[in-house]
């Protein structure tokens, strides 16, 4: 199996920020009705039904437009699919405004659910991007408690959960502000510098593997990984070459079909199944088999079998060379 690209991952974390966005309306709708029906909380709950259905018509139209460029395994460049997280960052960040707006500004507790948006932007984005967002969401609080206190749009107390409106409160809006303000480039560096550090190791394993692969697949021998159960987790090119099949027909089927074209293990004189034997004393064997291609040509080789241990000492797979 070929690793994913860097591409085939953001286009399915852009899927991953629909799916967090149906839960996120649906939470929204609930809330809603639970805060005013339940617990008696005023709410302008008109305004979040309906910022709900906008959600929900803005989400389906972001998975139409995701489906229609990814579809058919169209080429889609990887700064259009930034592009396409980013403008459902943006968009989250305003419709989280509205939301908070029609909520009771300040004196809602879910204004710090902002800091999701840092730690997903700070995960699928570039360091740059992240803090770039992470000013725009600053921004966004910060026209949001200014429009209320100048009084340019209405505050909706939240009454029956605050005793008192704070949207005039300029202490208390001051150190919200500063709070929300930090914690947000705070969560943005730490989860940036972690997020370099996992994409630097990855990095690194990639080479490694892609190192690893060249050295097998330069090698003059057939090599095939085998488990307790006769299939096959890996082989190098010459053994494909040997049993003239690629390698998605390989990985995953057993060895004695695709080196035998049987059905059951070998067994028997002159087909003594080295794999077994090594599972069983967890020793070097070295036996001599008669393969077949995908055409059916007999060719005779020589098998060395060792094994390969787990962490607790135990024989986890074997190797064939041939």
């Amino acid at each position: 199996m070929e690793p994913e690209t860097q591409k085939d991952r953001l286009v399915h974390r852009a899927y991953w920020l629909i799916k967090l966005r149906w839960i996120a309306i649906a939470c929204l709708g609930t809330g809603t009705y639970i805060s005013g029906r339940v617990l008696a909380i005023e709410l302008q709950s008109l305004a979040l039904y309906g910022i709900a259905a906008l959600l929900a018509l803005y989400n389906l139209t972001v998975l139409l437009l995701l489906n229609h460029i990814t579809k058919d395994n169209h080429e889609v460049s990887e700064p259009a699919i930034k592009r396409i997280i980013n403008f459902q960052i943006c968009a989250d960040l305003v419709l989280l405004t509205v939301i908070l707006h029609f909520s009771g500004g300040i004196e809602n507790p879910f204004v710090f659910y902002f800091i999701f948006h840092m730690i997903i932007a700070s995960i699928l984005l570039s360091v740059r991007e992240s803090y770039l967002q992470a000013t725009f969401a600053v921004l966004l609080f910060g026209f949001l408690l200014l429009s209320e206190y100048f009084e340019f749009v209405p505050h909706y107390c939240l009454k029956g959960f605050v005793e008192q409106c704070l949207h005039k409160d300029g202490v208390y809006i001051l150190g919200t502000f500063f709070v929300f303000a930090t914690s947000l480039y705070l969560v943005v560096y730490m989860t940036s510098y972690i997020a370099i550090r996992l994409r630097q190791a990855e990095k690194a394993l990639r080479t490694s593997r892609d190192y690893l692969g060249r050295i097998l697949n330069g090698m003059h021998e057939g090599l095939v990984v085998i488990d307790r159960d006769y299939t096959i987790k890996d082989v190098n090119g010459r053994f494909l070459e040997q049993c003239k099949v690629n390698r998605d027909e390989a990985i995953g089927s057993k060895c004695y079909k695709i080196s035998h074209h049987a059905d059951e293990p070998c067994s028997g004189p002159g087909q003594v199944c080295p794999a077994a034997q090594v599972f069983d004393t967890a020793e070097t064997v070295q036996v001599e088999h008669t393969h077949f291609n995908s055409c059916d040509d007999p060719h005779f080789i020589e098998i060395n079998a060792f094994p390969l241990f787990a962490a607790d000492g135990n024989v986890e797979s074997v190797v064939e060379l041939s």
